[in-house]
């Protein structure tokens, strides 16, 4: 079907766009004069937004379908990087995030949901790969133009550019054909059932090197290194997450659920911690690869395995639920990182990430393959 090639060619144009911008955004803040908390919030808005929206997104899908929910979903974070090339005021800026965490929810569910419509249950793994890898392949590509702009004019003109690529995404959509499926609303009981704590947890913690990205790394490479050293490192986190998506799904399909996100756990965390203590150049190359693959390929993982045991009409809620944390997680992250790296130093900030992450690995390997089917 053509959906499946449309949707490789929206998301790309949409993460060469903004979402490569994410990394510049707090330093940019940083550059107008805001301190760590208030620039925190903009970007923990955008992920806030989301997870408050994903309850409502099985029914405003109901109403939409699928087709409709994208062509909302995808122009969205547009407005957001005019916002920025625009104006320097914080409020417009939260009110844009806030629109595109409203957009971005109403498209990953849409989109998910689509895919595991006209997918064979065989092949979950690879298709939703293939997209994240398109998705992790525009911001590998984007994150590193966009830095350039930035080095070669400013940080204004980047995320002009971010709006016309990402606006390049939302016409594709018009091509779409709609794809009819059957919908549940959004449970709370399903948010918080037992039966999804695993998923929940995993989702939250593996976000968190997300946060560290955009909230801690970025600052602490930006001071220690420099800006075009930044462009070039916050590459290899989406190359990382680009080889994970294309290569992880085939693995994942092939091996189960549980292996091979668990090894990231663990190698993440180790090497942050040992970063914490060398800060050079090669440790914060393994530390940005492994948490790139990270982030990647737990939600790979977690979609394959609804695709196998939810029902049908089951599907949109759970991935709702299921990403709610994921979208509050990463809010959370970006805020909480950014108030710790006003109280701690990285080090201590570092070494308390990677111990999070080397107990949620164990904690996964044990807990995630007991996760039974849903009644």
């Amino acid at each position: 079907m053509k959906n499946r090639y449309l949707l490789w060619c929206i998301f790309f144009f949409i993460f060469l766009g903004t979402s490569s911008s994410q990394p510049y955004i707090n330093v940019y803040l940083k550059e107008l004069g805001y301190s760590p908390i208030p620039l925190s919030f903009v970007l923990a808005s955008v992920y806030f937004t989301m997870a408050f929206t994903e309850i409502f997104a099985p029914s405003i899908l109901k109403k939409l379908g699928l087709k409709k929910g994208i062509m909302i979903g995808a122009p969205a974070s547009c407005l957001f990087a005019f916002f920025l090339f625009a104006f320097k005021n914080l409020g417009i800026f939260i009110l844009g995030a806030i629109i595109w965490g409203f957009g971005a929810c109403i498209l990953w569910a849409s989109v998910h949901t689509m895919l595991l419509k006209i997918s064979n249950e065989n092949r979950y793994g690879i298709e939703i790969g293939y997209l994240r890898f398109f998705v992790q392949v525009g911001l590998l590509i984007g994150s590193f133009v966009l830095g350039q702009i930035a080095i070669i004019s400013n940080f204004r003109n980047l995320f002009l550019v971010a709006f016309f690529f990402t606006f390049s995404g939302f016409l594709f959509t018009f091509f779409l054909e709609d794809v009819k499926t059957s919908f549940s609303k959004f449970n709370f009981n399903t948010a918080f059932s037992k039966k999804l704590t695993i998923f929940t947890i995993a989702m939250f913690i593996s976000v968190f090197g997300y946060g560290l990205v955009v909230n801690q790394l970025n600052f602490f490479i930006a001071e220690k290194f420099s800006i075009s050293f930044l462009s070039k490192i916050i590459v290899l986190f989406y190359l990382s997450a680009g080889i994970l998506s294309f290569f992880g799904g085939k693995l994942i399909d092939k091996t189960g659920e549980i292996i091979i996100p668990f090894l990231f756990f663990l190698f993440s965390g180790l090497f942050l911690i040992i970063f914490s203590f060398y800060q050079s150049i090669p440790l914060s190359i393994f530390s940005i690869i492994f948490i790139g693959g990270l982030y990647e390929i737990v939600p790979i993982a977690i979609t394959v395995r609804i695709g196998k045991i939810i029902p049908e009409n089951k599907r949109a809620n759970t991935i709702s639920s299921t990403f709610l944390w994921r979208d509050f997680g990463i809010g959370a992250s970006i805020f909480l990182l950014g108030l710790m790296r006003s109280k701690f130093t990285y080090q201590k900030n570092f070494i308390i990430m990677g111990i999070i992450f080397v107990l949620m690995g164990i904690v996964f390997i044990f807990s995630f393959k007991n996760e039974k089917k849903f009644n």
